[in-house]
Formats: C-alpha cells, sequence, structure tokens
C-alpha cells in the first residue's frame, strides 16, 4: 500500500524473524498485491525527478552534462526488472507459510481486490494531483468515521515510515553506487548517508511527509465503501495483516535499493567518464 512512489516517498523494525516462503508463494502474493504494476507506473517518472532531485543539491553545482548523465541513469536503472529480484527475494524472507495463505485469500477476496484496485488507481495519480496533497488537495467529501478509518489504515500500513524509508534508501543506494562508479570506498560514503539520517532527521521528514502521504490515501480510497475501510483496518490489526505489511515494506526497500545502487554507478562511471574527457580536451588546447 505504499501511496505513491513519487513523494519519495524506515522504520527499524522492517522485517519479522520468520523462517520465510517458497518464492512462488511470495510471488503469488505479489501478483495479487498489483506490485508490479503499481511500481512500475511510479518508475517512468524517475529520470526527471533524479535530476531535479541532483539539480537541487545546493552542496554540488553540476554541469548539464553531468545532469543528463543522471537523467539517462536514473532511466536506465529504475526499472521493473532490476527491482524485482531483490524485491520478491525479501518478501519471501519476510513471510510466514500460515500468514502467506491467510493474506493470499484476504487479497483475492471482494475487498482486497478492490482495495488492490485502489492502489493501482493511486499510482497512476499525475504530477499535478501529487502536487496538490502537501496542500491539503484535492478533498473528498468524506464524514467523521472515514477520516478515523483512513488515520487507521495509514498507522496500519506505516505508510509515513515506508515513505521515510525509501527515501533513505534511495539516498543510501546512491551513494554507495555512485562511489562504486567513480572508483572510492562505497562504504564509507554509505557510512556518511547513516550518520546524516539522524532520528532528528528521520522525525523531520516524517512531518514533511505525513500530511501529503495521509491525503493520498484518502483521495485513492476516496471510492471505497465505509465497509470496505473497516474490514482493511481490521485485517492490518490481526497478525496476517501485520506479516503482509512487513514483508511489504521488506520488498519496496530491498528494490529501491537495488534501483539507487544501479543507478549510483551508471552516475558515478558516466561522471568519470566526462572528468576523463574534460582533462583529455584541456591537455590538447595550445
Amino acid at each position: 500500500m505504499f501511496r505513491t512512489v513519487a513523494l519519495f516517498l524506515v522504520s527499524a523494525n522492517l522485517c519479522c524473524a520468520a523462517p520465510g516462503v517458497d518464492i512462488d508463494v511470495a510471488a503469488g502474493i505479489y501478483q495479487a498485491q498489483g506490485l508490479r504494476e503499481q511500481v512500475r507506473i511510479s518508475l517512468g517518472s524517475m529520470g526527471p525527478k533524479m535530476r531535479r532531485l541532483f539539480q537541487n543539491d545546493e552542496s554540488t553545482a553540476l554541469t548539464e552534462d553531468q545532469l543528463a548523465a543522471v537523467e539517462s541513469a536514473a532511466t536506465h536503472a529504475f526499472r521493473i526488472d532490476v527491482f524485482e529480484p531483490p524485491a520478491l527475494a525479501a518478501m519471501a524472507g519476510a513471510l510466514e507459510p500460515a500468514d502467506a495463505r491467510e493474506i493470499q485469500r484476504f487479497l483475492d477476496s471482494p475487498v482486497g481486490q478492490r482495495m488492490v484496485a485502489a492502489d493501482i488507481l493511486s499510482a497512476r495519480h499525475d504530477e499535478a494531483t501529487q502536487d496538490r496533497f502537501p496542500d491539503g488537495e484535492p478533498t473528498p467529501r468524506s464524514t467523521d468515521e472515514r477520516e478515523s478509518l483512513f488515520d487507521q489504515v495509514e498507522a496500519g500500513t506505516h505508510s509515513v515510515d515506508l515513505a521515510v524509508g525509501v527515501y533513505l534508501a534511495i539516498a543510501r543506494g546512491l551513494a554507495g553506487g555512485t562511489a562504486v562508479g567513480s572508483g572510492r570506498d562505497p562504504i564509507a560514503a554509505e557510512e556518511r548517508v547513516a550518520q546524516n539520517a539522524t532520528p532528528e532527521v528521520r522525525t523531520q521528514l516524517a512531518t514533511t511527509m505525513r500530511q501529503p502521504v495521509r491525503r493520498s490515501l484518502a483521495y485513492g480510497y476516496r471510492d471505497l465503501s465505509t465497509e470496505d475501510l473497516r474490514a482493511i483496518v481490521q485485517f492490518l490489526r490481526r497478525r496476517p495483516g501485520e506479516h503482509y505489511i512487513s514483508s511489504y515494506m521488506a520488498a519496496m526497500l530491498a528494490g529501491f535499493d537495488a534501483m539507487s545502487r544501479r543507478c549510483g554507478e551508471r552516475i558515478g562511471d558516466s561522471w568519470r567518464e566526462l572528468a576523463i574527457a574534460s582533462r583529455d580536451a584541456t591537455a590538447r588546447k595550445p
């Protein structure tokens, strides 16, 4: 139930200590929850988003060629075929057989299918709609009970924790990947990111993301009935629901970590090639 990856949207306890399930079982849940479609939709805009992320970093002044390399690297790295293998492995490792059966039954139920359809529809929000969430729009008509249920769904899915986690996974993956591509120490690069991800920073990120994530959820689920929302909350409160969310989060973080590392490596390679070309051009000048 990740609410639009475009929001960039870590809990410290993402994975349960579970024996795991067969990869085919995890794949069945992965398909039933529509995760491939949700992620695939969100990845199309990652090139321009990564470019803006680097362009807005005041600590660096990048050339147009360097920014173009960032966008190209993101377009080639943030792909579903890069996301899926580590995501499925992480999901399989975070599930238990009994819970997996209960999760599959819920996803195959009418309520579960309507929930997944709403999640996929939410992933299709265009940027103009997404940009309005931080300002409190669009706001669907609601009731006090539905607002309370939306709050419970948001809390049960740990949507804000996941948004923060994906953001930090991208930062860590980019740092490590860029270091590898540039011939530097990736461990040191990732440690610097980890040191900067203090509890205060995490809290600040969560505060910034909470309202957009919450409003995105309410807007995406606007056509679900109150009875549907009650059933979703009931599922999330049970052990299978809790493991469903922890396995979902584990899959998302593993997949985005892999894509970010791939992106960082390509950026590092491209920047190194640009530096060599610039140096050679300078050397050839009379």
